[in-house]
Formats: C-alpha cells, structure tokens, sequence
C-alpha cells in the first residue's frame, strides 16, 4: 500500500503557470482568498517586490500560507523580466 507522502499534489503547478503565462486561463494561487496569478502578477508589476508586501495588496499567503513558494516565485519572474533591458530600437536606424 502507497503511503500518502507520495502523493505530490503540486505537480501541475509549473505547468499550470506556464500556460498562464502565454495568455492561457488564469490559474488560481492562492485557493483560501481567490487570488490569480495574474492578479499577484500585476501587483508585482506595479511595484510589490516582496512577500510580505503582496500579502498586504493582495491578501494572498494571509491564510495557511502554501501558496507562499509560488508567490515569491512569481514575484521573482517578474523582477527578472523587469531588469532584463531589451536594446533601444532607436540605435538601429
């Protein structure tokens, strides 16, 4: 008999982002306050670059707490996508 700790219930995560990102459906992060990642990600756009400050826009992580990894790594994706400086057009012509 398989014990219950093999049971990974975060396996689809990743994917699910990853559709989110192209345009897909909105995936739910956080399940207690009905929180999407693109909400948490427009938040991150506007300027929360922490946790904590996303738990205070959005209400996301307040309650239990398991979508912490998540946010932080959303949080993340979007600083990286900020400080990634595309080239100036303007010096092509």
């Amino acid at each position: 008999m398989r014990s219950c700790a093999s049971i990974d219930n975060h396996s689809r995560l990743r994917l699910n982002l990853a559709i989110s990102r192209l345009g897909g459906k909105p995936m739910y992060v956080c399940i207690c306050n009905g929180i999407s990642d693109r909400a948490i990600r427009e938040a991150a756009e506007a300027g929360c670059d922490t946790v904590a400050e996303m738990t205070m826009r959005t209400g996301a992580v307040a309650c239990c707490g398991s979508c912490r990894d998540l946010v932080a790594e959303i949080i993340r994706d979007v600083q990286t996508c900020k400080a990634l400086e595309l080239p100036v057009l303007a010096h092509a012509a």
